[in-house]
């Protein structure tokens, strides 16, 4: 399990695309908008979570569909197979067929285990998951996702914009 804060990997990856658009100031400076709204979500996410460590919450992950992680706050206790992509990749799959039961798209999926909570969002093009241990609030983290989804708009909009 990485140790690496969001922002630091975010970082590494803003200096090689700064090193690849030398000379288009126009991308450069997108490039350096996104790194400062990230920074500010990240640390706004970090403040959002941590306090609610004491009621639960084992991680809060944002990945994109593919299940490439943006932000997270893990504690070591986590279980791990519930970090990994292909768990993370999976609720895309899951939101599909629950979707076809005629009550079109949903916005978010509980899954209850012996030990954990697994709570899901699709805010398109990105995915919040939030694992809580089994006899957590759900209310508490339903809400956590719902606030999670207001900050990360901005990156989330990027992102739709990019894809179009």
């Amino acid at each position: 399990m990485s140790k690496h804060h969001p922002c630091s990997l975010f970082s590494v990856n803003l200096s090689l695309c700064l090193s690849v658009c030398r000379g288009s100031a126009n991308i450069c400076t997108h490039l350096l908008f996104l790194f400062l709204l990230f920074m500010t979500i990240a640390k706004d996410f970090d403040g959002l979570c941590q306090p609610l460590l004491s009621e639960g919450l084992q991680a809060a992950l944002v990945t994109d569909k593919d299940g490439v992680v943006m932000l997270k706050n893990v504690l070591p206790s986590a279980p791990p197979r519930f970090i990994e992509p292909t768990f993370l990749t999976s609720f895309g799959v899951a939101s599909s067929q629950a979707s076809k039961i005629g009550l079109k798209q949903n916005k978010c999926i509980v899954s209850t285990f012996d030990l954990y909570q697994v709570i899901q969002f699709d805010h398109s093009p990105i995915i919040i998951t939030l694992i809580t241990d089994a006899g957590a609030n759900t209310g508490i983290f339903v809400q956590l996702g719902y606030t999670i989804q207001d900050l990360t708009r901005p990156l989330a909009q990027d992102l739709q914009d990019k894809q179009t």
